[in-house]
């Protein structure tokens, strides 16, 4: 198999372990009750999120590596499970919010896609 097809499949892996860690950590919105304020939601989501991030890293580490998917699943699981707590407590669709913390996922290793190549020096024409 091509090196390319390779490393585009690990490459798209590391965006759906990402977008599964915002979109899990969001179904906080499903756990957290509507009557909370927005900080004990926010906080309940938050550890929500990042118990998500765990059991992915525990699943995903294997086959794509734990550092590339410790900072994009990290913050990914912290801040999706915000958004699904403080979400459920203003009373909005659960579903909005999962949908939210996909996008985030998938935003954030975007962002950490483009920060690793800076690091590497990946496509620079000195």
């Amino acid at each position: 198999m091509p090196s390319s097809v390779s490393s585009l499949r690990y490459l798209l892996l590391d965006y759906a372990a990402a977008a599964v860690c915002g979109g899990g950590g969001a179904l906080a919105a499903l756990v957290t009750p509507r009557g909370w304020g927005m900080f004990p939601a926010m906080l309940l989501g938050m550890a929500l999120g990042m118990a998500v991030f765990a059991l992915v890293l525990n699943f995903a580490a294997p086959v794509l590596g734990g550092f590339t998917l410790m900072f994009p699943g990290m913050f990914a699981g912290m801040w999706g499970g915000m958004i699904g707590g403080m979400a459920s407590a203003m009373g909005h669709s659960p579903l909005h919010a999962v949908l939210g913390g996909l996008l985030l996922g998938l935003l954030l290793q975007f962002v950490f896609h483009l920060y690793d190549r800076r690091l590497r020096g990946v496509g620079r024409c000195d």
